[in-house]
């Protein structure tokens, strides 16, 4: 056995954090010492792998992040020109949700999507493998089944997490001007056009 592998079924000793976080660590600790030599040389960086799954994680996932931020500015533009009429600052409809999607929407939509779609995603394709005792095979034919697996998909998360982010951020500001204007005008028309009857 190779020295990147770690026995995730090793004795816990009782003072000791539980199993099931000794086992996380264990992953985690031998997830970094393959990603270390990864970055030194010393194991190859599976490119075709890596370009898949930034592919699968990233691109799949911009149609249903613009979609919910598109539900989101409006939900938020809508309310937010209702609370600011009272006020009678419905013009800063359009800064409100420029504001809340740069500063807080953005980023949690595109982290819980990314987390709830991606992440469960690997999740599923790692234990369907472990299952299917795949992962004793790829080890049997002397291949490290963290470089393999784990190293790609860790790699293209964060990179195509940021890139996802940045288009929700884009699309919820361009978008989300045009329905707070859309919204001052039509709440507008109606207020004088109630007046004039």
């Amino acid at each position: 056995m190779r020295a990147s592998h770690v026995s995730w079924s090793a004795p816990v000793p009782r003072w000791s954090v539980s199993g099931s976080s000794w086992n996380l660590l264990g992953f985690i600790g031998a997830m970094l010492v393959t990603l270390g030599k990864v970055v030194i040389g010393r194991r190859r960086l599976r490119l075709t792998a890596t370009v898949f799954h930034m592919e699968q994680a990233g691109l799949d996932a911009v149609p249903i992040v613009s979609l919910l931020s598109f539900l989101v500015g409006a939900v938020v533009a809508f309310l937010g020109a209702t609370v600011l009429r009272d006020f009678g600052a419905e013009i800063f409809t359009v800064e409100l949700v420029s504001y809340s999607f740069l500063r807080e929407f953005g980023v949690l939509l595109t982290a819980i999507l990314l987390a709830g779609r991606s992440g469960s995603t690997f999740t599923a394709q790692i234990g369907s493998m472990k299952s299917r005792e795949e992962l004793d095979a790829i080890d049997a034919l002397g291949l490290d089944p963290m470089e393999l697996l784990v190293i790609p998909r860790l790699l293209a998360l964060p990179d195509h997490a940021s890139r996802v982010d940045l288009h929700c951020d884009d699309f919820g500001n361009r978008r989300r001007g045009h329905r707070g204007h859309d919204v001052v005008d039509t709440r507008r028309r109606c207020s004088s056009a109630a007046y004039t009857r």
